[in-house]
């Protein structure tokens, strides 16, 4: 008798999990859903390996010159661009903890809307934009390799001395 008391205590304990787990699933889908493929974002400061390293072109083009403090070189004219824009400045950067997946959209859609998943301490710069949906508030950004999209607030942290 203690064993059939038992065994059906187990199963009122699984059901019991599996229907909370089913309630707040929406909730916790934004940190990585399954079938979620993990592509590392690019760091700062990050090292190059010789595999990575680009092949130079013969020739070598003469080279540009020297871009002002807090700009970098975008190209001339003929490549689109002005050739200096504004340097990226981060303002917030990604919490510690789980990768955060960064958004087309705000709010907690289909995996179609995510553009790549953001490991913690990827920089962002804000885009000056929020949105609440759901009682989250989303901001707007862009990383580094000029991407937009969308993250919730909660995981971001601002950057020291950042507007």
């Amino acid at each position: 008798m203690v064993g059939l008391s038992m065994a059906l205590t187990i199963a009122i304990c699984v059901g019991v999990f599996v229907a909370s787990y089913a309630q707040v699933g929406s909730a916790l889908s934004d940190f990585l859903p399954e079938d979620a493929t993990f592509v590392p974002t690019p760091e700062a400061g990050a090292a190059q390996t010789a595999a990575d390293a680009p092949v130079p072109a013969a020739p070598t083009p003469a080279p540009e010159p020297p871009v002002p403090p807090g700009q970098v070189a975008t190209g001339g004219p003929a490549a689109g661009g002005t050739g200096t824009e504004p340097a990226f400045q981060p303002t917030h950067v990604i919490t510690p903890g789980s990768p955060i997946n960064f958004r087309r959209v705000p709010g907690v859609a289909g995996p179609e809307t995510v553009i790549t998943t953001l490991t913690p301490g990827t920089e962002l710069r804000s885009l000056d934009e929020e949105q609440t949906i759901d009682d989250a508030v989303w901001m707007r950004f862009e990383i580094a390799n000029g991407d937009q999209g969308w993250v919730r607030q909660v995981d971001t942290e601002q950057v020291d001395g950042a507007p």
